[in-house]
Order: C-alpha cells, then sequence, then structure tokens
C-alpha cells in the first residue's frame, strides 16, 4: 500500500518500530516522535535525579516530586519498577 501511494517520508510514533523497514525500502526518511507527555518526562527526571521516595518507611507512604511549580504526590507503589528498586547504578 505504501508503495502504491509513493510518499515523501513516514511520520510514526518510536511504539512502530516496523515503520524503520517500511522506509528503508521505499528509501525515503522515517521520523519517529515521542508522544509521552512534558509533565511525565519533567516527573520521571527529578524522581530519578532526587530519588524522594529512597528514604521513606514503606511504600504506600506519599512523597512530593521535587522542582514541580504544584504539588503532586506518589507513593513509591505508583512507580515503575526500573524507577523504584535501587541499584548500583542508581
Amino acid at each position: 500500500m505504501l508503495h502504491d501511494l509513493q510518499p515523501d517520508c513516514i511520520v510514526s510514533d518510536m511504539a512502530y518500530p516496523w515503520t524503520v523497514e517500511s522506509a528503508a525500502k521505499l528509501n525515503i526518511p522515517r521520523i519517529y516522535f515521542y508522544s509521552s507527555s512534558y509533565f511525565s518526562n519533567c516527573a520521571s527526571y527529578f524522581v530519578r535525579k532526587y530519588r524522594p521516595h529512597d528514604d521513606l518507611v514503606s511504600d504506600t507512604q506519599k512523597f512530593t516530586i521535587p522542582c514541580l511549580p504544584h504539588t503532586i504526590e506518589m507513593t513509591p507503589l505508583q512507580l515503575a519498577d526500573w524507577i523504584r528498586v535501587k541499584t548500583s547504578a542508581t
């Protein structure tokens, strides 16, 4: 179908990795976008940087995400494991 349409490029979400091969077969560029929100990117960055959840007594205790203009509270259980679990790299 794409071959018949003769597109100039493919714009796709990064969740569609098959578009890389399609663009290569058509010899056209593939532009991807990361559709996560700016808020979630900022919140994730500050939680990873400052790790406000590390010193809590329980996984149900709330912490405030630092550096955001409004108070946003979470519990460690609401975090992805790769953020919540402390490793030698964090």
